[in-house]
């Protein structure tokens, strides 16, 4: 199932009576207004949230799109579920090219199931000719939290229409439609709705607010992130050369001697002493022998005298100059050369590279080939630097089967931990184990105390969230610390980070594009810090290739494909599917832009920088 296919609407109208005539969506459930917490719970199961209320549309435009309820008053849920319909069927009919399903919750139900849409599809999906799939507890309905199918939107909007004007209830509407019942448990919590302050005070007094921070900024995070991190430093070792690749430099290395440590030639020519150059015309030269490169030994080179000489080769005493073999004339044991040569050319002098006891390579740099180059120039046959990362990566999920296997109904193959450890191997990091474990809190409990063993970091994916199934947070609470929980980012708010034991713990989320994405920001920085690894390095930025309309406050990091047009100017394009499931659109892109949380509107050429891919 596709979420970008469905329209998620918070039923906000009614008129607050047992709350004293307030707007519940308005009000403040553990410090942020209700209608913030469902819209965050909401958008990960669809492609864009709406609003439908019947007053104040002004202030709910801060959390998503707001349109005033179909009916005037109070006229209740039924009424915002036509206003959506009739939004989508009489004033933006393009929308229905997108959108084939309308997703409904309502304003008061702070704790929605994560699965909602995806189980209310599968029983449409099931039942073709049903229009409408709603949930249930253990047999008691929950007509408010459904799932529409438009695939006869007008139909639909006149039929809510009529049983608006008759005063129906959601439910007898529903029953009119043939509505399937999706049974979620009788035991759930999820459909708990807020009804009177009293209500707010208990979920309140039930759920205090955690000791850790939560829904933090990036940079926030970012922060916290290289402190912990740092705190946790990989030892050092000593390891040969050919095995550094990829590690970090933990010291200085000094240049035992000079690079290049004798004077050679830097092209095929002539050896010859640079005063003895023509000044005008050409001047001939006795060619008294030839010098390869690896000789170990050469003969002085008089007045008036030359050397055949290879590139490499050491020049020969009494010798400081290069004339290329293309610029002379050679007649039997005679050189010719004209006085437009310059003394001392095509020399590499002794040291230009590096000095003897300069610094060759700085500590906290990643040894790639380059730099190994220049250290084996330097006779180095070992170098000291930190160990490489040891990694655990599980990838949590009921629904999870290995690649290769058949899928049964409801179950996906098993992506997360095979990307996830690809990720891990490009910044560095060795993996010590990989585990898939079913969403039960004993299982995980021994999967996470097993990888603390082995990792100096563990990296889950799935069960991060509120739902039902997400135990990761109250288990890492309990088997060690949490540094932070939620951070405002899209894709990939849920992401958790703390610890067991010596080992730093982040825990991704379950939708592989947003554990790629939070990979990225979070723990690829997090082994680099480890690491000691120096950061610094020039931004990289583009212009934007296209108009964006952000319908969030959060930071947003938006999968990317690069060009660099004539003029040498990079131009970024945001990838057609950028929903959190999308894989395609992860694999077909080539940075991520950023887009800042206070940012809703950029115009095409729009200057975005791009985190390191």
């Amino acid at each position: 199932m596709s979420g970008e296919r469905i329209l998620g609407v918070i039923l906000a109208g009614g008129e607050g009576s047992r709350v004293g005539g307030q707007d519940k969506g308005l009000l403040t459930l553990q410090g942020a207004p209700v209608v913030a917490r469902i819209a965050e719970r909401l958008r990960p199961q669809c492609g864009d949230v709406l609003i439908t209320a019947n007053r104040h549309q002004d202030v709910f435009a801060k959390f998503a799109r707001a349109i005033a309820d179909e009916a005037p008053g109070h006229a209740g849920p039924l009424a915002g579920i036509a206003s959506a319909l009739a939004l989508l069927v009489e004033r933006e009919a393009s929308a229905l090219e997108r959108y084939r399903w309308l997703l409904t919750v309502p304003v008061d139900g702070p704790d929605l199931p994560d699965d909602l849409a995806m189980r209310l599809h599968a029983a449409l999906v099931a039942a073709p000719r049903i229009l409408c799939a709603r949930a249930s507890a253990g047999g008691d309905t929950q007509p408010l939290y459904a799932l529409y199918s438009l695939a006869d939107a007008p139909r639909l909007l006149d039929s809510a229409r009529a049983a608006l004007r008759s005063h129906a209830s959601p439910t007898r509407w529903q029953a009119e439609l043939g509505a399937i019942a999706v049974d979620f448990g009788a035991g759930t919590k999820a459909f708990r709705n807020l009804n009177t302050m009293e209500d707010f005070r208990d979920y309140e007094r039930a759920r205090p607010q955690p000791a850790w921070p939560s829904r933090i900024a990036l940079d926030e995070a970012l922060r916290i992130v290289r402190v912990r991190a740092a705190e946790h430093p990989v030892p050092v070792q000593r390891v040969p050369l050919a095995s550094a690749f990829a590690q970090v430099l933990a010291e200085d290395v000094v240049a035992a001697h000079d690079l290049p440590p004798f004077a050679n030639a830097a092209m095929d020519g002539f050896a010859l002493h640079g005063a003895d150059l023509p000044v005008e015309g050409e001047r001939g030269f006795a060619l008294t022998g030839t010098l390869l490169a690896g000789a170990t030994s050469a003969a002085e080179v008089g007045a008036g005298q030359c050397v055949r000489i290879t590139t490499g080769a050491p020049m020969p005493p009494g010798t400081d100059t290069v004339v290329v073999k293309e610029n002379v004339r050679v007649e039997g044991d005679n050189v010719f050369v004209l006085a437009s040569e310059r003394s001392g050319g095509n020399v590499r002098a002794v040291g230009e590279d590096i000095a003897a006891g300069a610094i060759a390579v700085t500590r906290d740099t990643r040894l790639h080939a380059p730099q190994l180059g220049l250290l084996a120039a330097l006779g180095c046959a070992e170098t000291t630097v930190r160990r490489k990362p040891r990694m655990a990566v599980i990838a949590t999920g009921d629904e999870l089967v290995p690649p290769g296997q058949s899928l049964g109904f409801g179950q996906i193959h098993e992506s997360n931990g095979v990307m996830l450890a690809a990720l891990a191997r490009e910044a560095g990091a060795e993996i010590v184990s990989q585990a898939r474990v079913r969403d039960e809190p004993a299982t995980l409990r021994a999967a996470l105390l097993d990888a603390a063993t082995q990792a100096d970091l563990i990296v889950s994916s799935g069960g991060v969230s509120a739902g039902e199934a997400d135990h990761l947070p109250a288990l890492l609470a309990e088997l060690g610390e949490i540094h932070f929980h939620k951070v405002r980012v899209k894709p990939g708010m849920p992401v958790l980070f703390g610890r067991i034991g010596a080992s730093l713990h982040f825990g991704l989320p379950g939708n592989p594009v947003s554990a790629a994405v939070t990979f990225r920001l979070f723990v690829r920085f997090a082994l680099a810090a480890m690491q000691l690894e120096a950061l610094a390095g020039e931004t990289r930025r583009a212009r934007l290739a296209q108009p964006l309309h952000k319908k969030h406050a959060r930071t947003e990091l938006l999968r990317c494909a690069l060009a660099t047009d004539a003029e040498g100017v990079s131009w970024a394009t945001p990838h057609a599917k950028q929903g959190s499931a999308m894989l395609s659109g992860l694999a077909e892109s080539d940075a991520l832009a950023l887009v800042p949380e206070d940012v809703r509107e950029l115009e095409r050429g729009a200057i975005v920088t791009l985190w390191p891919y």
